[in-house]
């Protein structure tokens, strides 16, 4: 029996609002806690579908996007020319074209804040592979001395 079939099953046994089997309307039933974890309680997952796009790795080798020419022409700094200075382009040149109205250039504000977190993720996750990688290879070297004294 299916969850609706449940679901009328306790309603016609406890009545709908704890009124006992006086009939006021299924639609209160719906709202009842005990009935809403009955719902959730017997659901089926059979139906869920798959999701529609698999999940996008993060790439393990950033490239530039803009060229160091569209850098230069944009009289970006050289600290701000990283991975995400192609969306620093769009955005400063936003500001400049939609002067009196900043709000106007709130998505690429956004888009290029979120390459950076993106990138700084992605820098410390390095970072502490490296350092991993490091304290490992440290460890074998101390096994192997340890190992050829004791030998």
């Amino acid at each position: 029996m299916g969850a609706i079939g449940w679901l009328w099953v306790l309603w016609g046994v406890f009545g709908c609002c704890g009124c006992y089997g006086v009939s006021v309307g299924a639609v209160c039933a719906l709202w009842e806690p005990w009935v809403l974890w009955v719902l959730w309680a017997t659901r089926s997952t059979s139906h869920v579908p798959p999701p529609r796009h698999p999940p996008r790795p993060m790439s393990p080798c950033p490239s530039m996007v803009a060229s160091p020419e569209v850098l230069a022409a944009a009289r970006l700094p050289l600290e701000q020319r990283d991975f995400c200075a192609h969306h620093l382009v769009k955005l400063l040149r936003c500001k400049r074209d939609a002067f009196p109205e900043p709000w106007r250039c709130r998505d690429l504000q956004h888009h290029w804040e979120a390459c950076q977190h993106r990138d700084y993720v992605m820098r410390m996750k390095e970072f502490e592979r490296e350092r991993r990688l490091l304290q490992r290879q440290k460890r074998r070297q101390l096994r192997e001395e340890a190992a050829a004294e004791h030998a």
